[in-house]
């Protein structure tokens, strides 16, 4: 850092008069050097400024949450979440893992189309369960509580985001669910 002083502006200004003075970015003035600007009415302007005025640079990029990142960000999600919940499996019911495992990876490729489904056929689906603190506190528990974050991020998902990918969410969430009945011994 420089810090300009009073007798450099003097020095500068008999040479060359000037009404502005360009400071660079990592350059102060002294107290002296202000009050001499001051007196000469001469308008301090910041370097990077001025080039900034000179050279249009181009604006950053706006983060727009368009629908294809919304259905791209929650189909990850879920993903990553079936995913931990294949491996809460694995010790438990191995066949259950290879199924969330396999629905974890069916959540690749995202596919963005406007939503033709109609709401009623939606509304086919069974109910999540109750799971209550015996369920929680069983060796089962931590799948079982991993599976209900899966729905809870299916149904975000649902809520945010009207596609055609909505089949493919209900038929996960339908398979869930029916993982959940045979965990808890209700099927």
């Amino acid at each position: 850092m420089h810090y300009v002083t009073e007798t450099e502006l003097r020095y500068q200004y008999r040479k060359s008069p000037f009404t502005e003075y360009k400071l660079p970015l990592a350059d102060r003035l002294t107290p002296e050097a202000k009050q001499f600007l001051r007196d000469r009415q001469i308008v301090v302007v910041r370097e990077e400024k001025v080039a900034m005025k000179e050279e249009v640079k181009p604006k950053s990029p706006v983060f727009e949450s368009t629908l294809e990142q919304k259905v791209k960000w929650h189909n990850d999600a879920c993903r990553l979440e079936l995913f931990e919940a294949a491996r809460l499996a694995h010790l438990l019911d191995y066949e259950m893992s290879e199924k969330l495992f396999t629905l974890g990876e069916g959540l690749k490729t995202v596919e963005v189309r406007p939503n033709t489904i109609n709401p009623t056929e939606a509304k086919n689906e069974k109910e999540a369960f109750d799971i209550r603190m015996i369920h929680i506190l069983s060796e089962r528990g931590s799948l079982l509580l991993k599976l209900e974050r899966v729905i809870l991020c299916i149904d975000g998902a649902l809520l945010e985001c009207s596609t055609q990918s909505d089949v493919r969410w209900i038929e996960i969430k339908q398979m869930i669910l029916n993982m959940m009945e045979q965990l808890l011994g209700v099927a």
